[in-house]
């Protein structure tokens, strides 16, 4: 039984990734370009012998990149197959990292995204990746719930049970009761 939800989970992250692998293409494509067209252009400081103008431009090269490993580094770790290890994950990076995934999504449909305070540090007892896929997984139905919204937004806010802490995601697609 353990076996057969472990790899239910895999699939559900597999399936999730080819939704997301769109977005990511159009992520990783911006700074391609740009990253062509900086290192053109220090060429050209280089031949001018303005080296600082191709500092600069290698230092953005550089930057690109970074956001570009980050991007592959996100999906990585969300596709990985291992079995759970619960340990104290950190609730808002891991929301964070989430909507990192749906970013391009995001923006498409013009979502406002009302996110949970960043000031305070609250882990949870989870297994990092697949609160991840959990949190993508609802994240992407409310965006596909939004996708004809006028105004679409999602928000996140917690709040105090007797047994703990909830986590309430809701966003202004039609969706039920």
């Amino acid at each position: 039984l353990r076996e057969t939800q472990d790899e239910l989970v895999h699939s559900a992250k597999l399936a999730a990734i080819g939704q997301i692998a769109a977005g990511v293409t159009h992520e990783l494509n911006q700074p391609m370009a740009a990253i062509r067209s900086l290192a053109d252009n220090a060429k050209v400081f280089l031949d001018r012998e303005q080296k600082e103008g191709a500092r600069e431009n290698l230092k953005f090269i550089s930057d690109l990149v970074d956001r570009m490993s980050s991007i592959t580094n996100q999906l990585k770790i969300f596709a990985r197959k291992r079995p759970a290890q619960l340990a104290a994950v950190p609730l808002i990076q891991t929301v964070n990292e989430s909507l990192f995934l749906l970013d391009e999504r995001i923006r498409r449909i013009q979502a406002q995204v009302v996110r949970l305070p960043h000031d305070a540090e609250i882990f949870v007892r989870a297994d990092r990746d697949r609160l991840g896929q959990v949190l993508v997984n609802i994240l992407s139905n409310a965006l596909d719930a939004m996708a004809h919204s006028k105004a679409p937004r999602i928000e996140m806010a917690l709040h105090e049970t007797g047994e703990g802490l909830a986590l309430l995601i809701r966003d202004t697609g039609p969706g039920l009761e």
